[in-house]
């Protein structure tokens, strides 16, 4: 049925979420805004973004082959397949296990955009069951996984910020470097 209706908007959207490994437009994100970030969490957001990804693919990968479910595409022959063949199982989408994860994050570290990246959440999921390479099932367990470990993982590191910003100054005391 999400195939009946692609149209233009669609098919970009689905290669836009198709351009590299599953967290790689996030991370493209969270580059360009910590990189003007002058506040004391923009390091600790960038690396928990990448950390939590790849924790979280870990396990989406083990559970892939754990079910190993077949993706659309192969599941139904009416399905077609509008993004590059995945070779692996569809349970969880390891799209949207980035996408938890990125949602996760962005929120913690820059609640303003927090309906933004919920919004490209949406999309991206919607995008990966368009392509018929993800049942909706697959994209809801991937993001709640992937929002999952992103919730631990800021959890863990909660003492990690420093307790105030860098004043830019480089002390020169014996020893420090």
């Amino acid at each position: 049925a999400r195939q009946k209706n692609i149209d233009v908007t669609t098919k970009q959207q689905i290669n836009f979420w198709n351009a590299g490994s599953p967290g790689y437009r996030w991370q493209e994100m969270m580059n360009k805004l910590w990189a003007v970030d002058t506040g004391r969490y923009g390091a600790l957001g960038n690396m928990l973004l990448g950390t939590a990804t790849y924790d979280a693919t870990i396990a989406a990968w083990d559970t892939k082959y754990a079910y190993k479910r077949s993706r659309p595409f192969i599941a139904d022959n009416r399905i077609k397949i509008y993004a590059v063949n995945p070779e692996s199982p569809s349970f969880p989408c390891e799209h949207s296990v980035a996408a938890g994860v990125a949602v996760t994050i962005f929120t913690r570290f820059y609640p303003a955009l927090a309906d933004s990246v919920k919004k490209l959440a949406q999309q991206l999921m919607d995008s990966r069951i368009a392509a018929g390479v993800a049942f909706p099932g697959d994209t809801r367990a991937g993001f709640d996984l992937g929002k999952r470990i992103a919730e631990k993982e800021i959890e863990l590191t909660k003492e990690y910020v420093a307790a105030a910003q860098w004043d830019g100054k480089i002390p020169d005391k014996p020893g420090l470097w």
